[in-house]
């Protein structure tokens, strides 16, 4: 059977069981106003959404056509390090040619460095590149 003790201490654990479940019950009302605070900005920032777009695609084009440009530059400037890498060795045996008083080699096969041209047919002028007739 029950003693006096016994109720006493059930008593105080449903008093305790009480003030934890209320304290519970208010953090819970605490996070559902934030909640409902966030619910508002998120619907507000959602219905932004549309319009930040909208002013956004000029942009993203521009961005779209830098980075077409940046690609084109990107190939022009290396055909052209190509181009003058080539020149600076063409230059660089001129010079070796020059200095060594030795007659100069027949780089494209007649002297065309040189101005020789041994005849009028265009096909003839650059025979070891491969445009040969």
């Amino acid at each position: 059977m029950p003693t006096f003790l016994d109720h006493d201490h059930q008593h105080k654990l449903l008093i305790s069981a009480r003030s934890n479940l209320s304290q519970h019950l208010r953090e819970l009302a605490t996070v559902e106003e934030r909640l409902i605070r966030t619910h508002t900005r998120l619907v507000g920032i959602d219905e932004k959404v549309p319009s930040l777009q909208s002013a956004m695609a000029p942009i993203q084009d521009r961005a779209s056509v830098a980075s077409a440009l940046t690609s084109q530059l990107d190939a022009t400037l290396h055909t052209t390090f190509s181009v003058i890498h080539i020149f600076e060795s063409i230059h660089t045996i001129q010079a070796k040619c020059r200095r060594s008083e030795a007659r100069p080699p027949q780089i494209l096969g007649h002297g065309l460095l040189y101005g020789k041209v041994p005849s009028n047919d265009p096909t003839q002028l650059f025979p070891v590149l491969g445009f040969a007739g």
